[in-house]
């Protein structure tokens, strides 16, 4: 077969395979090597299987999106995997499914060298997300040459294995949701974010951190009116001595910020806790305690 004759088959094929995606006979999985790398002497590969789609069966139209070209074939993944240089599977995850909740049309690898091993990250690139639509959902699976494979949760958090600063994240405590540094650990099979401090940081030292925006609508005053109460105010995060403030039921607070207190735990590690709350009373810029704060109508504080 000379090249043209294999150029007109080639086409010939794909053309069928458009014809059948939107025809909606159901096609084969196809697999896919998204990346090659070497360790220990091994080679070590990422595969995927996908299936094409067009049309109302493509990812983008399962979130209601209008396809100018419903022929236009999409890759649909279903699942990777990362194998070794003898199809010895390490490690697979399925995407796109129930479970997952997105459905993916993109998969993306990169790797580099972390502690004594190898990060492979994976983004996936999907449709059905909230509220935006569409995102990129990264998995980081942690390889160490001796030991158990650590993989962490799927999360929207940019982690570069190769820096050592830490990550910008978020914190839940109770109702309140507060912006903090992060640093990757590893927990037996799972590679967690956990909140830190940069090195610089003692134990004891506090830091004010802004909360993220829907907490005030989260962590607001429930109940009955309450009589008025006069309440401790401080002027400062680390506290100090604080002034008496007479609270009613209808003055304003809004809870603006938290200030958090490196305290050492079991591992050695630095830890926040909050030890006050920055709050906007009737204008007024203070910091006052959870107890305080509950006592005031902030029950799920």
């Amino acid at each position: 077969m000379n090249p043209l004759q294999s150029c007109f088959v080639l086409k010939s094929l794909v053309i069928l395979q458009v014809a059948a995606v939107a025809a909606g006979t159901v096609s084969s999985p196809q697999t896919e090597t998204l990346w090659r790398g070497a360790f220990e002497g091994d080679s070590l590969y990422v595969r995927a299987s996908w299936i094409p789609t067009a049309g109302s069966s493509s990812c983008f139209a399962f979130m209601g999106g209008n396809l100018l070209d419903s022929t236009e074939v999409r890759p649909k993944y279903l699942d990777y995997r990362i194998e070794d240089a003898r199809a010895r599977m390490l490690i697979r995850d399925e995407v796109s499914g129930e479970d997952f909740g997105v459905c993916v049309d993109g998969l993306f690898v990169q790797s580099a060298s972390w502690r004594d091993g190898l990060v492979v990250t994976i983004t996936a690139n999907g449709w059905g997300c909230e509220p935006a639509g569409d995102c990129d959902l990264k998995r980081h699976i942690y390889i160490p040459r001796a030991g158990q494979i650590a993989r962490s949760e799927w999360t929207a958090m940019s982690w570069d294995a190769t820096s050592a600063g830490l990550i910008d994240g978020e914190v839940d405590d109770g109702c309140l949701t507060y912006f903090m540094t992060l640093g990757p650990e590893v927990e037996d099979s799972t590679i967690v974010f956990a909140p830190t401090f940069s090195s610089e940081v003692r134990e004891g030292d506090v830091q004010e951190r802004p909360v993220s925006d829907d907490v005030s609508d989260r962590c607001r005053r429930w109940g009955a009116a309450r009589k008025p109460m006069r309440v401790d105010l401080f002027s400062a995060p680390n506290g100090g001595s604080p002034t008496q403030k007479l609270v009613r039921a209808e003055d304003r607070i809004e809870i603006v910020s938290v200030a958090v207190r490196a305290d050492r735990v079991a591992s050695g590690a630095l830890r926040p806790v909050i030890f006050l709350v920055g709050v906007d009373l009737n204008g007024l810029r203070a910091f006052m305690s959870r107890p305080t704060l509950r006592k005031l109508g902030f029950e799920l504080l």
